[in-house]
């Protein structure tokens, strides 16, 4: 990944967004049959989009739709790093110009 385009994400300056349950044991996106862990690391540069979130819950029972996830809300877009594989981190819009880093859970 290019060190010039990442960086940590001020958590204070970003979108607000609704909250995390406290039974997920960290905030995260499903996308295509794989789990993505949110990381606090900003991207200024993206490649295509892979699609949006199509559901949000707090409830790990709950059965949705992919993508989903239980930090952002619908319609959030998501996309794909350049020079990274998307079966390892894909990148989530936080707001115009900044994308947060999601890798791929254990």
């Amino acid at each position: 990944m290019n060190n010039e385009t990442a960086k940590k994400a001020d958590p204070a300056t970003l979108e607000p967004r609704l909250q995390s349950a406290a039974s997920f044991p960290y905030p995260s996106v499903r996308w295509n049959h794989q789990t993505y862990r949110i990381t606090d690391v900003t991207l200024s540069e993206v490649d295509e989009e892979l699609g949006e979130i199509a559901g949000y819950s707090l409830d790990e029972t709950e059965t949705l739709t992919e993508p989903y996830s239980n930090y952002y809300r619908e319609g959030t877009k998501l996309y794909a790093i350049k020079g990274e594989s998307s079966s390892k981190a894909i990148a989530i819009k936080a707001w115009e110009g900044i994308y947060i880093q999601a890798v791929a859970a254990p």
